[in-house]
């Protein structure tokens, strides 16, 4: 697939057209060496490539067409034409289209960035007071891949996918595909282990997932942490003071500012420990999220152009798939299940290059 630069400027992520684009990018003797039902593991989903294809054009600028107010969810920028467009695709070389409105195409004149919704959503959740305006000019500073770490080794004129690894091979005396077809033949792996490590080990495939698919369904499949029995005070010799002769209210303060990994990790140190800290871990693990990890929760509608669409899928996914009011959501069920999930992972290396680009246009006087 060639690139008609349409890279995401915040996640540096190219678009694709099928979920096979991936495994496509494959010379066809190589996957003639690959076993099936690895090639198979390593399809992206038809919603990952909707997503990838999702754009928001941001300063676009021509002269002769001033007709873009009438777009839903236009904002103009400044008085020079500059102009945010949302909800165009990719259809040839600088060119976009309406994606309700094929026909109505877009053409990229002077400066201009394109990011997908999704990053843009981020960026919007992680700084809300930022107006589009100031948005703009935060993505536009900068050079281009700076902040896209092994994504920006896939932006060529023809997307180089399989760069995605932690390798550099220009420095390694080994191609892309040399390596990869190595990888995916492994004898000492078997055929789930090589696919879980080609999406989230060394194959870094899960930079290109979706990144707005909360795993609430994994959730609410995990089964719930068990109580132990436990010796009751006057069975048991009391010691110096400790963790537990603390009152609860404390104990939640210094749970909140334990890192997720941490915090789940407390009920396995005793049996004691999980006693007191199990029957309240949602209410812990719910505030570490809110003030360390927001990332982990949807944007907060907003007056802005389609701020509600997580926020309404994150409830429809609790409400019909686990029949679980927003008020009563096991969080220490989804903070574990977020621990293993692509697309959240994929979030987090977005929000973290937003706060990226953010701080480097403060730095520099660009905001």
């Amino acid at each position: 697939m060639g690139v008609w630069d349409v890279y995401c400027n915040i996640s540096g992520a190219m678009h694709f057209n099928s979920p096979a684009a991936f495994v496509e990018s494959f010379e066809s003797d190589v996957q003639d060496k690959v076993p099936q039902e690895i090639l198979d593991g390593l399809l992206y989903s038809k919603e990952d490539v909707s997503a990838s294809q999702d754009r928001v054009i941001l300063s676009y600028y021509d002269d002769d067409d001033d007709s873009y107010a009438d777009k839903p969810g236009a904002i103009k920028l400044d008085s020079d034409g500059g102009w945010m467009l949302h909800d165009v695709e990719p259809c040839d070389y600088q060119r976009y289209q309406d994606r309700d409105d094929p026909a109505r195409e877009y053409v990229l004149e002077e400066e201009f960035g394109v990011v997908t919704h999704c990053s843009l959503v981020i960026f919007r959740h992680r700084f809300p007071d930022y107006s589009a305006s100031v948005v703009s000019q935060i993505v536009g500073h900068g050079s281009p891949g700076m902040y896209h770490g092994a994504v920006a080794r896939t932006q060529e004129q023809w997307v180089e996918w399989l760069n995605v690894t932690d390798r550099v091979f220009e420095d390694e005396g080994e191609s892309a595909e040399e390596w990869w077809l190595r990888f995916l033949t492994r004898s000492d792996r078997t055929p789930e282990e090589i696919i879980h490590e080609a999406w989230m080990g060394p194959g870094n495939m899960w930079m290109f997932v979706r990144p707005d698919r909360f795993p609430i369904s994994e959730a609410l499949a995990l089964p719930a942490l068990q109580q132990f029995a436990v010796s009751t005070p006057s069975e048991t010799s009391k010691g110096s003071p400790s963790l537990l002769d603390l009152p609860l209210d404390i104990i939640q303060e210094l749970c909140a500012h334990l890192p997720l990994p941490s915090l789940l990790s407390l009920p396995q140190i005793n049996k004691s420990l999980r006693a007191l800290v199990l029957p309240h871990l949602d209410a812990f693990v719910r505030r570490s999220i809110e003030w360390h990890h927001r990332y982990l929760l949807p944007e907060t509608p907003s007056s802005a152009y389609r701020s509600n669409e997580e926020n309404e899928w994150w409830t429809k996914q609790w409400v019909e798939g686990g029949k679980v009011d927003v008020n009563s959501i096991p969080w220490t069920a989804f903070a574990r299940a977020c621990a293993t999930s692509r697309s959240m992972r994929s979030r987090k290396r977005i929000w973290d290059i937003v706060g990226e680009m953010e701080a480097a246009a403060r730095r520099d006087g660009i905001i």
